[in-house]
C-alpha cells in the first residue's frame, strides 16, 4: 500500500467478506439474547427468528453468485461463492431488518437487486439501495421499527439493552467489531470512525439546543452499525486514504442533516448518495489536500 491508495483488492473479496462477517458475532449474539431470552422465555421459534433474514439473505447471495459468476474449470468453489460481496450484503441487510418485515418482500426485493447489480456494473452503495426500496414497500403495509424499546438508562446504550432487530444492540458490541475489523485491516474502518464522530460532535452540540437526549440521538436506529458495515463498502465507497476521511465525513453530515426528515432512513440516504460520488470525492480530496499541504 502506498501513502495515496487505501486497500483495493490486493486482499480477496473471500478474505474480506469472512473477516466482516465473523465481526457480526459480537452484534448477533447479544441481539439474540435480547429478542429472545431477554423477552420470550426462551422459545424455539422466538430463537431462530432474528436469524431467518439473516440466514434468507446468505442463501440468495450464495444463489447470486453461483448463477451469474463466468466459471472456468480452475475456478474453486470459494472462489465462485465469493465472487462478488453479495454474500456479505445479504447477511448485512438481512441482521438490520425489523421483524415486521414481511419475508417475501424482503427475499423478492433482495433478488432482484441483487441480479441487477451483477448484471449492471455500477458504483453504487447496494445495501444503501436495497434497504430504501424495502422500508419504503413495507412502510405502506406495516410499521418499520430497527428499535421497538427505548432505553430506559444511558447504560442500556452502552451494553445494548435495546431489543429490535438483530442488529440493535449497543456501543461496546461497536467497539468489538470495530477492533476486529481494524486490527485485520480489510475493511475501510476510516469511513466508520470519521462518520461516527461527525455524527456524535453535531448530535451533540443540537442536544444542548433541544430536550433530546444525546444517547439516544447517537444509539438509536443502529447508527453506528451502519456506518461499520454499509457505509464502509468496499466497492462502492471512497478508497484513497484521503477520500475515505472526506467520504465518512460527509456521510455523517448528512446523516444529520436527515435525522430529523426520516431518521430511520437518513444513514442510508446518506450513503447511497455519497457513493454515487465516491471517484468524485477521492480526485478532489487528494487534489484539494495536496495543494494545501504545498
Amino acid at each position: 500500500m502506498n501513502n495515496t491508495v487505501f486497500i483495493r483488492s490486493k486482499i480477496s473479496i473471500f478474505t474480506i467478506s469472512l473477516v466482516r462477517l465473523l465481526s457480526l458475532l459480537p452484534f448477533i449474539l447479544v441481539g439474540i439474547y435480547l429478542n429472545t431470552f431477554k423477552i420470550n422465555n426462551i422459545n424455539l421459534f422466538a430463537f431462530l427468528k432474528p436469524l431467518t433474514y439473516a440466514f434468507v439473505g446468505l442463501i440468495i447471495g450464495v444463489l447470486v453468485n453461483l448463477i451469474f459468476t463466468k466459471k472456468n474449470k480452475k475456478d474453486k468453489l470459494s472462489d465462485i461463492l465469493f465472487s462478488s460481496f453479495h454474500i456479505e450484503y445479504g447477511v448485512i441487510l438481512g441482521c438490520l431488518m425489523s421483524p415486521s418485515v414481511s419475508l417475501i418482500t424482503f427475499s423478492i426485493t433482495l433478488l432482484i437487486l441483487f441480479i441487477i447489480s451483477k448484471l449492471i456494473d455500477i458504483k453504487i452503495n447496494v445495501m444503501a439501495l436495497s434497504f430504501i426500496i424495502i422500508y419504503l414497500i413495507t412502510k405502506y403495509t406495516t410499521s418499520f421499527n430497527l428499535v421497538e424499546r427505548i432505553a430506559t438508562s444511558d447504560k442500556d446504550y452502552l451494553i445494548g439493552n435495546i431489543t429490535g432487530s438483530l442488529l440493535s444492540t449497543g456501543f461496546i458490541s461497536y467497539l468489538i467489531a470495530l477492533f476486529i475489523l481494524r486490527v485485520n485491516s480489510s475493511s475501510k474502518t476510516d469511513i466508520s470512525i470519521y462518520a461516527s464522530i461527525t455524527f456524535a460532535i453535531l448530535t451533540l452540540i443540537a442536544s444542548f439546543f433541544t430536550n433530546e437526549s444525546f444517547y439516544e440521538l447517537v444509539f438509536i436506529n443502529s447508527y453506528l452499525f451502519i456506518f461499520l458495515y454499509v457505509a464502509s463498502d468496499s466497492i462502492s465507497s471512497s478508497y484513497t486514504l484521503k477520500g475515505v476521511k472526506v467520504y465518512g465525513i460527509l456521510i455523517g453530515i448528512i446523516t444529520f442533516s436527515l435525522m430529523l426528515i426520516t431518521p430511520i432512513l437518513a444513514p442510508f440516504i446518506a450513503i447511497l448518495i455519497t457513493s454515487l460520488f465516491s471517484t468524485v470525492i477521492d480526485k478532489l480530496s487528494n487534489k484539494f489536500l495536496k495543494k494545501k499541504l504545498t
